[in-house]
């Protein structure tokens, strides 16, 4: 063999025994393919300014099996570089776990990582301190058991400009961050589950939800967001939703505004066409308030399971809300009005007039009749005056009280008149002279000495 062939031969014999020296590696390199889950849970908290910034927390919740393949990957490469006999001891001791952390948080902030449609940075553990923010790691050897969790604390930010961007639900580079310090990928379950409280002009609009469940509640102040959704990591659903700094038909506030004003024209609709001598619908002031109801209950929920009302289709039903109680209200009490009107009387004609004056007398007969009784004593007839009733009526004849109608009962014969006294002869009076002024003066004999007085003058004569 010459020496060239020599050369060759030991080169692909090193790259052999190099790639074959790979091969365990590579067919263990996914972690989670024998089972387990990497659960994560993640809340925002952003307020609205220039950009909408605030910050969130994170904890990563890897259970199974795939929790036993992270633990004893982690002892593989940081047992034994820290520790004072710079030797592995197959123990995971708190300066190793550190180790780990420290790898973990200049991935997630050497780059700038967007999750759930924000941008994250300056990551560290929630309580500054591993013991307490690292379980499941420390102290613990490749025959523990149990669950792995690690929580952190972070800042974020929405992107700025005017148009809408993409909110990726489903993104795993940050559920994968906990792998990437050790080279390695997850091919297990993920378990995704985030809620967001934004208090902004911005607002969130759905895209494509199907696999996970959400829901989206409205406020004048702003968002409440929360999705959560279980898939394999081969199986990745890719659900999205649209995320926009501020839009006349889908902003919150404006959205707010909208209902109030419309609502109180849709619950007010009624009153505005009833008049005062029409009797209350109470039917249809009970619709008014129930349209008013679902236009708050579809402005609150915006979004719940696989059901979505975008700010579009809010402004159109509203609009088409009170259209509809526009129309019922007019027509419902428009038409109890023409039944509660009285109807004009039409000017007289001569015959009418004729007729009329007939007809006016037959009734003013009618009412005559009517009020003609008979005393019930005496059998005297009269008129009975409004203010008497049948048991009350006063006869002017006899003063005898209560009365019949006029021929509508058959009455005794009245009894016979008593026989009158005898007539008394006049007294003729004497003449008398005349009296003193004293008592021509008394009023009660002033007119008698009249008649003496006018005959002393005849005698004279």
């Amino acid at each position: 063999m010459t020496r060239h062939g020599f050369r060759v031969t030991l080169a692909a014999l090193f790259i052999f025994l190099l790639l074959f020296s790979l091969v365990p590696g590579i067919a263990q390199a996914d972690i989670g393919r024998n089972g387990g889950t990497t659960h994560v849970k993640s809340d925002m908290e952003m307020m609205s300014g220039v950009p909408v910034h605030g910050g969130g927390h994170i904890t990563w919740i890897v259970s199974g099996e795939a929790a036993r393949e992270l633990r004893n990957k982690i002892i593989e490469k940081y047992d034994g570089h820290i520790n004072l006999t710079g030797t592995p001891n197959g123990r995971l001791d708190l300066p190793e776990v550190e180790l780990y952390q420290i790898h973990l948080e200049r991935y997630l902030e050497d780059e700038e990582h967007v999750y759930m449609g924000a941008n994250l940075r300056r990551f560290a553990l929630l309580n500054r301190n591993p013991s307490k923010d690292i379980s499941g790691l420390i102290d613990t050897t490749e025959a523990s058991t149990g669950k792995i969790e690690i929580r952190f604390y972070f800042d974020a930010w929405m992107p700025e400009g005017s148009g809408a961007t993409d909110v990726l639900l489903t993104d795993t580079t940050i559920p994968d961050a906990i792998y990437y310090p050790l080279g390695e990928t997850f091919h297990g379950t993920y378990k995704i589950e985030h809620t967001n409280y934004m208090v902004s002009v911005g607002d969130f609009a759905t895209e494509k939800v199907s696999k996970g469940t959400y829901y989206l509640i409205r406020t004048p102040f702003g968002d409440i967001f929360h999705y959560s959704v279980t898939f394999k990591a081969d199986s990745n659903p890719n659900e999205k939703l649209k995320y926009e700094p501020f839009s006349w038909i889908e902003c919150p506030l404006v959205l707010f505004i909208m209902v109030v004003v419309i609502g109180y024209f849709v619950v007010t609709m009624p009153g505005r066409f009833r008049r005062y001598d029409v009797m209350k619908n109470v039917k249809l002031h009970t619709l008014s308030k129930i349209l008013l109801l679902l236009m708050i209950l579809l402005y609150l929920f915006a979004g719940i399971g696989g059901f979505f009302v975008a700010g579009m289709y809010l402004w159109i039903i509203s609009i088409v809300f009170l259209f509809v109680i526009l129309v019922i209200s007019k027509t419902i009490y428009e038409n109890a009005a023409r039944v509660t009107r009285m109807p004009e009387k039409p000017e007289p004609t001569p015959a009418g007039a004729a007729a009329a004056g007939e007809a006016a007398g037959s009734e003013l007969e009618k009412e005559k009749e009517e009020k003609t009784v008979q005393c019930a004593t005496c059998g005297e007839i009269y008129n009975l005056m409004d203010r008497y009733s049948l048991s009350s009526a006063p006869c002017p004849a006899c003063g005898s009280i209560g009365a019949v109608e006029f021929g509508r009962e058959e009455l005794p014969p009245p009894p016979p008149p008593e026989p009158l006294p005898p007539p008394v002869p006049p007294e003729i009076a004497e003449p008398e002279e005349i009296e003193g002024p004293e008592e021509a003066a008394e009023p009660e004999e002033m007119e008698e000495p009249k008649e003496p007085k006018k005959l002393k003058k005849s005698k004279k004569k």
